[in-house]
């Protein structure tokens, strides 16, 4: 009769103090070679999605210089200029109304929601329009500088 082998017993090897530290060390520059790595990555990342919003915001302004109408984009130059005033009076406001070219309110009134639609200016509480930093942009882009904020209220 053949006895089965009895197996050897598992043994975890013991590692020395100076082996620990070795081992820790390793481990750490691995960790820290990587996290740098990981940065680098995200660096690169981050330089690629700003191209890519570069380009996105491109486009977009291209379409929207294309589909707004002159009316609309000469009441963007203008509300960066414009100094605070109530939404009723900047709608009644004629001398305003003419330097836009706009015929009638029911126009401005079609020309604040493009706007608004577009994010080209935000509402504040008094429904009055505040030029948004998209705005400028855009103004930017079709060649204006805006003054920097400015609001009708």
């Amino acid at each position: 009769n053949q006895q089965p082998a009895e197996e050897a017993p598992n043994r975890e090897k013991v590692y020395t103090e100076t082996e620990l530290n070795s081992l820790i060390g390793d481990v750490e520059k691995v960790m820290a070679e990587d996290l740098m790595r990981a940065d680098e990555e995200l660096q690169v990342s981050k330089q690629q999605m700003a191209v890519l919003v570069g380009q996105s915001e491109y486009w977009e302004f291209s379409y929207l210089n294309y589909f707004l109408v002159p009316n609309t984009k000469r009441f963007l130059f203008e509300l960066s200029y414009a100094v605070s005033a109530t939404a009723s009076i900047f709608e009644n406001n004629m001398i305003l109304i003419q330097k836009i070219g706009v015929s009638e309110r029911s126009e401005l009134k079609a020309i604040r929601d493009a706007i608004l639609q577009h994010s080209l200016a935000a509402e504040n509480e008094n429904r009055g329009l505040v030029l948004t930093d998209k705005g400028r942009r855009f103004l930017r882009f079709l060649g204006f500088e805006s003054p920097g904020s400015s609001s009708v209220t």
